[in-house]
């Protein structure tokens, strides 16, 4: 039986920095911040794995760790409508998912316990993700990496956010696309209460690392 709580507390090399007021801080995509961006090239440099090998990692990973076994990741065909402008493509469409009749097939607590994982167009595994924000946003330019919702104010984590988000800047920065036709969504139905869903976001996507799955975003899910 795998050691769940090992892929939970697994922390990848170079995940975080530490500052000159010896605070620790995960890296960034933004500014003149380079770490994640060179992670990103060299994942791109590494063979493809299947669609259908991942989703046999994920179901037998969780298979082996909750109760009762989880569906197979459920594919979902989700298209971008091409009418949207470009500042309004740089936010997710939150009524084009039927979130609630995720939650209501497949028995969850709430609309956010399901992990998400969304690819390029070569097929690329681009994030593991948590939560119900599903989206394929991405820079025209790499001007735009750190373009802010209020550009007349900081950057604030409370009150104001970059448009973009870490996964869209480093697809882009390699020179890839999103695959807009699905994402594979799991569903965490009954998970156990010394876990949280984004626990087990953080071990899947550290599981498929072992497993020698490239991921553009390599550190995503562990934030």
């Amino acid at each position: 039986m795998f050691k769940f709580e090992q892929y939970v507390n697994i922390t990848q090399e170079n995940a975080t920095y530490t500052n000159q007021q010896g605070q620790k801080c995960y890296q960034s995509v933004h500014g003149n911040a380079f770490t994640r961006k060179n992670k990103a090239m060299e994942q791109q440099t590494r063979k493809t794995v299947a669609l259908y090998d991942i989703m046999m990692y994920i179901t037998y990973f969780l298979s082996d760790w909750l109760s009762p076994k989880p569906n197979l990741p459920t594919v979902i065909k989700y298209n971008i409508s091409s009418k949207c402008n470009k500042r309004q493509e740089a936010k997710y469409e939150e009524t084009e998912i039927d979130y609630e009749k995720i939650k209501s097939d497949y028995g969850l607590e709430d609309v956010k316990d399901i992990v998400w994982l969304k690819f390029t167009t070569d097929g690329y595994l681009g994030v593991v993700a948590v939560s119900n924000d599903i989206n394929f946003q991405i820079p025209t330019n790499k001007n735009d990496y750190d373009l802010l919702e209020n550009p007349s104010r900081e950057y604030n984590k409370i009150n104001n956010h970059y448009v973009y988000n870490s996964s869209g800047i480093l697809v882009h920065h390699i020179g890839k696309k999103w695959d807009k036709s699905f994402v594979l969504i799991i569903p965490l139905p009954n998970i156990p209460n010394e876990y949280s869903r984004h626990d087990i976001e953080k071990a899947i996507g550290n599981y498929l690392i072992e497993q020698q799955v490239p991921i553009i975003d390599f550190y995503s899910h562990l934030y």
